[in-house]
This record gives structure tokens, C-alpha cells and sequence, in this order.
């Protein structure tokens, strides 16, 4: 596809998408480390305040990005793993093809809860949401990289120099994002 900078979640897909000659993997960079949370839409239920908290009957449905080829999925399962409640919690699950998805199941309330990327809920300041101790799963690193096909590549490297400048960098730790 004509793409003129793909920036991932995982940075094994910029290295797939490096491999296949699709983007120049000269232009790799790290641009951020997630955060995992437990987000729950106001007036629902009463948020958890640990991750134990989840096995509460009150958390009947939970959703979380497809763990098979969603990072943020991926990282909520080891951290449920970890805490040694996944077997528990595994019926209750519900997953959303992406991590956004996964957020709007519990914002239509559909679930009591979703495990989800800190930057799409930091500044809402209206739902409590838990961060997960970044201990219980492998870092969530982050990349981009400048491709190929793009008729703009001159405007995506110049995009992914803003993203690692001092400017660029706090920007991302505003909204949710660890720096690499």
C-alpha cells in the first residue's frame, strides 16, 4: 500500500514490514513504550482498585484487544497471567479485533471493563481507569518507520524527527506513552 510511515505497536511489525521491503529500515525508530489499564465507564460498576478486583462478580464481561495478533491484547493477557487470573477470568472475555474496540465495548457498556492502552484513555478524566503494573508483562515497545511506496517521504521523515525531538517526546509522554 501506498503508506508513507507505518508506526506500530509492536515493533516486530516494522520489522515484518522492513523484511518484506515495504519500508526503509534505516528510518527505525523507537517511539514509545505502552502502558496497559483497566478502564471502566462511570456510573457501571465500581472500578477496581488492583487487578485482583476483576474477579469481583461485579465484572461479569471483560473485553480486551484479540491477545492472537493485538499487542496491547497480547500484554493484558501476560499481565493477567502473571497476576494468576487468567483462568478465572478467561470465560468472562470478550475480544475486540483491535485495542480500540476493545474500549468501546465497555464505553457502549457491553462489559463492565476493558484492558486497554493508556493513551486512548489519559485524558479522560471523567471514567476511572487502573494502570496495570508494567511487571506483569513484557514491555509494549513501540516504533515507526519510513516506507517505501508513500508519495510523501519527505514529510514522514520529517514527521518521525518531530515524534523523537524534545517536542515530539513530550508530547507522547502527555498522552499515556513511557519513552523508549
Amino acid at each position: 500500500a501506498p503508506f508513507d510511515l507505518f508506526a506500530a505497536a509492536n515493533v516486530s511489525f516494522v520489522d515484518a514490514a522492513v523484511k518484506a521491503g515495504a519500508c526503509d529500515g534505516a528510518t527505525k525508530a523507537p517511539y514509545a513504550r505502552g502502558r496497559v489499564v483497566v478502564w471502566v465507564k462511570k456510573g457501571t460498576v465500581a472500578p477496581p482498585e488492583k487487578l485482583e478486583d476483576l474477579l469481583d462478580a461485579r465484572f461479569k464481561r471483560l473485553s480486551l484487544a484479540n491477545p492472537e495478533h493485538a499487542p496491547y491484547g497480547a500484554a493484558a493477557k501476560a499481565a493477567l497471567e502473571q497476576a494468576g487470573l487468567w483462568s478465572a477470568l478467561e470465560p468472562r472475555l470478550v475480544y475486540g479485533e483491535n485495542v480500540r474496540t476493545a474500549l468501546q465495548f465497555a464505553q457502549s457498556g457491553n462489559v463492565d471493563a476493558a484492558l486497554v492502552a493508556l493513551s486512548l484513555v489519559v485524558g479522560d478524566h471523567d471514567n476511572p481507569w487502573l494502570l496495570v503494573p508494567d511487571r506483569l508483562h513484557p514491555p509494549l515497545e513501540q516504533a515507526l518507520v519510513v516506507c517505501n511506496r508513500g508519495g510523501q517521504r519527505d514529510g514522514a521523515k520529517k514527521f518521525a524527527e518531530l515524534v523523537a525531538s524534545p517536542e515530539g517526546r513530550a508530547l507522547m509522554q502527555r498522552y499515556g506513552f513511557v519513552l523508549p
